[in-house]
């Protein structure tokens, strides 16, 4: 099987609680390094201060669909933006869509008018935001030596078992090639968790292996994780967090 021929979706808007979880992560004047096709981690991290942002993305579809999306944020209204984005025919869009007025809540820049304008502000920049394609499993369209403060790798890892018959082992030879582009006291945000708490970290029976905390925990010797919860429209999400110390 090609992986690359099969993420080539976009997601038209986000899927997770960003309102909930980038106030735990660090954007101001940050080098910031982010999945997620739907490119609304990429415009909330400029929202919120971030130097530079760029997108790594296994999709070929990012790039035409940032486009898109820049050109109807910086032209439109945010009712009108979304129903251009949700209906486009320019690139093929997963129907895993959310209603506006959830996204209002999830999505910091739909949430005022006051987050929208600073947004268009900061994406007049051509050069704010840069698109790449790669393998987050592999790296290795980037530059080893090219080094980022905060790090999203979104809900990926919920695909462990596609790329790999032994996921844990994949998450084992993948982080330290994460780990490799953070700076000191650089943030690596690397699993979203939905509909997940404190209340199931013991439990190592979910069907997707990034749930299973524990094993996840062994897989990476011994390294120090945080986890973080919130919100996402009356339900807890969690974040699973790295912070690199040397």
């Amino acid at each position: 099987m090609n992986n690359n021929s099969s993420f080539q979706e976009v997601y038209p808007f986000t899927t997770e609680a960003i309102s909930g979880y980038f106030p735990l992560l660090n954007f101001k004047d940050k080098e910031v390094f982010t999945v997620g096709s739907s490119l609304d981690q990429a415009f909330n991290a400029l929202l919120m201060g971030a130097k530079n942002v760029v997108v790594y993305d296994i999709n070929q579809n990012v790039l035409p669909f940032y486009k898109l999306k820049r050109e109807c944020i910086l032209n439109m209204e945010p009712k009108k933006m979304y129903k251009e984005i949700v209906n486009t025919k320019e690139v093929p869009i997963s129907s895993d869509i959310f209603p506006y007025n959830s996204l209002v809540k999830m999505n910091p820049y739909m949430s005022s008018k006051e987050k929208y304008m600073l947004l268009r502000e900061r994406l007049t920049n051509e050069d704010s935001i840069k698109i790449v394609n790669g393998n987050i499993f592999s790296m290795d369209s980037l530059d080893e030596n090219t080094k980022f403060d905060t790090m999203i790798l979104s809900n990926i890892l919920q695909y462990l078992e596609f790329f790999s018959n032994e996921p844990y082992e994949l998450l084992k030879t993948s982080f330290p090639k994460w780990v490799n582009h953070l700076n000191k006291d650089g943030i690596l945000q690397f699993i979203y968790l939905y509909g997940y708490s404190a209340n199931d970290i013991n439990n190592n029976n979910h069907s997707i292996a990034c749930y299973n905390i524990g094993n996840v925990c062994d897989a990476l010797n011994g390294n120090i994780l945080q986890m973080g919860s919130f919100d996402n429209l009356g339900n807890t999400d969690s974040i699973i967090t790295y912070t690199k110390k040397r």
